[in-house]
């Protein structure tokens, strides 16, 4: 069962949608499973869902690889912020 986090709203009841350019990274964390994930700009969506374990292959229903926390370095989304 993957992790999901809606991250484009802000504020009491997700009243407000985050402008583009208001923050740079995204470190969306699992506490339970001590892992965290970090996005940069070029992967902001509305939902995002990433998968406990390592294992990026297909869903149950054969769609799509599923993201997993170790596709979502901070080298790589650091990166993305170099000129």
């Amino acid at each position: 069962m993957p992790y999901m986090w809606n991250v484009r709203r802000a504020g009491k009841g997700g009243r407000r949608v985050y402008a583009d350019g208001e923050f740079d990274l995204l470190a969306l964390v699992a506490i339970d499973v001590r892992r965290i994930a970090y996005l940069p700009p070029s992967q902001h969506r509305q939902t995002i869902a990433i998968r406990a374990h390592d294992i990026a292959g297909p869903t149950w229903k054969q769609g799509a690889p599923g993201r997993t926390f170790d596709q979502f370095p901070f080298s790589v989304a650091i990166g993305e912020l170099s000129p």
